[in-house]
C-alpha cells in the first residue's frame, strides 16, 4: 500500500516536470519582434519550497525591478535629454507581439496598457530522498519580463510626465480648466532648451532700470546647468518659442488671473490681503535701486503662493502672457519693482527683453 502511494507520487513529479519542459518552448516558438530584455530575477534559494512559490517569487521580483528600473531611469535622466529628446523609431505596423493574458505592467505611477513577455525557467534545485525514492523537491525559478523597446520608452516618458505634472504643475480647475508651471521657467531649463535645439549661446539688448545691458546667456556655463534662478531677458516671442517645443503656450491675462485664486476670494495679492514688508517680504520686490540682478531661485518665497499652489506670482519676475491685439502684457511683480506692482491687478504693457521679466507656461487638457 505505502508502495503505491509512493510511486503515485513519482509519477505525478515526473508529469510535473515534463509539463514544464514542453510548456515553455512553444511560448519561445511565438513570433515576436526582439524585445528589451529589462530585468531577470532569480528566487533565492532558501525562499525556494515548491514550484508553485518558486514561480511566484521570481516573476514578483522581476515586475518589482522593473517597475524600479523605469523609475530609476526616469529620476536621473538629464532635464535635456528628459524632456526634449526626440525618437526616430518608426512603428513597425507588422511586428507581432505575443500577448498574454496578463498584460498590465504596473509602474509607480502608471499603468502601461502595453505587451509584456514572461520568460520562465524552473529546474529542480534539490531532491531529498528516504533511501532511494525522492519524497520533496525544491526549484530554482529564473523569470525574465521583457518588452519591446518602443514601450520601454513610452513608459519612461509617460512616467516622467506624470512626475512633473505632480511635482511642476498645479491645476486650475473651472469649465475651461488648465494647468500651470508652479515655479517660473528656470535658467537650466531654458539652457537644456537652447541646447536640445542646437541654438547654442543666446545674446540681446535686455532693459535693466533705466539703462540697457548686452545680456550673455550660453546655456554650456557651468552655473548655468544648475540654476533654478528664473530665466530673463527673452522676448515674448522668444518665451513662447520655448514653451509650444513642450505642446504648451504662454498663459492669457485671464488664466494668469486666476491662477492666483482672487475670482474665489477677491484676494489683491497671490497669497492673500496682507501687503508684503521689506522686514519679512513675503516675495522678492523692493530692490529700487539695485545695480546688480538680484533675482532669487524660484520658490524661496514660500508664503509668495496662490489660492492654487502657484509660487512666485507676487514677486521675483512679472511675467509675460499672450499677447492681444498686438498689445504684450506682463503681470506680477518682480525683484526691483515696488510693492504696488505685487498687487494682482497691476498689469502693465511691455516691448522688450527686460532683468525684470520671465515667463511660465500653461496647458490645456
Amino acid at each position: 500500500m505505502h508502495l503505491k502511494k509512493t510511486l503515485s507520487l513519482t509519477l505525478t513529479a515526473l508529469l510535473s516536470c515534463t509539463t514544464i519542459q514542453t510548456t515553455l518552448p512553444s511560448f519561445r516558438q511565438q513570433p515576436t519582434q526582439t524585445p528589451l530584455i529589462l530585468e531577470t530575477a532569480t528566487t533565492p534559494e532558501e525562499d525556494v519550497n515548491n514550484q508553485k512559490s518558486a514561480e511566484d517569487s521570481a516573476c514578483a521580483a522581476a515586475i518589482k525591478r522593473l517597475s524600479h528600473s523605469i523609475s530609476t531611469e526616469t529620476i536621473s535622466r538629464e532635464t535635456d535629454e528628459a524632456t526634449f529628446s526626440k525618437t526616430t523609431e518608426e512603428e513597425n505596423p507588422t511586428k507581432n507581439i505575443l500577448t498574454l493574458t496578463n498584460d498590465l505592467v504596473t509602474l509607480t505611477n502608471i499603468i502601461l496598457h502595453e505587451t509584456r513577455r514572461e520568460s520562465l525557467e524552473c529546474k529542480i534545485n534539490q531532491k531529498l530522498f528516504l533511501g532511494i525514492i525522492p519524497i520533496k523537491k525544491t526549484y530554482r525559478c529564473t523569470c525574465t519580463v521583457s518588452m519591446p523597446e518602443k514601450a520601454y520608452k513610452t513608459a519612461v516618458a509617460q512616467e516622467l510626465e506624470n512626475k512633473e505634472h505632480t511635482l511642476k504643475r498645479a491645476t486650475i480647475p473651472g469649465q475651461l480648466p488648465f494647468s500651470m508651471d508652479k515655479y517660473e521657467v528656470t535658467q537650466q531649463e531654458y539652457a537644456a532648451y537652447r541646447r536640445a535645439t542646437q541654438q547654442g549661446t543666446y545674446t540681446t539688448q535686455c532693459s535693466h532700470g533705466k539703462t540697457t545691458i548686452t545680456f550673455i546667456f550660453n546655456p554650456l556655463e557651468r552655473e548655468i546647468l544648475t540654476s533654478k534662478k528664473p530665466m530673463i531677458c527673452v522676448s515674448q516671442e522668444e518665451a513662447r518659442a520655448y514653451c509650444k517645443s513642450l505642446l504648451q503656450d504662454l498663459p492669457t491675462r485671464e488664466e494668469w488671473i486666476k491662477a492666483t485664486g482672487t475670482l474665489l476670494d477677491r484676494r489683491h495679492y497671490p497669497w492673500g490681503n496682507e501687503p508684503p514688508t521689506t522686514y519679512y517680504p513675503k516675495t522678492n520686490f523692493g530692490k529700487l535701486n539695485s545695480t546688480t540682478i538680484q533675482t532669487a531661485p524660484v520658490g524661496s518665497f514660500p508664503q509668495d503662493l496662490s489660492l492654487y499652489g502657484v509660487l512666485d506670482m507676487g514677486g521675483n519676475v512679472s511675467e509675460w502672457t499672450k499677447s492681444r491685439n498686438n498689445t504684450y502684457l506682463v503681470m506680477g511683480g518682480a525683484w526691483n519693482l515696488p510693492e504696488k506692482e505685487t498687487r494682482i491687478s497691476n498689469g502693465k504693457e511691455a516691448s522688450k527683453p527686460s532683468t525684470s521679466i520671465g515667463f511660465r507656461c500653461v496647458r490645456q487638457p
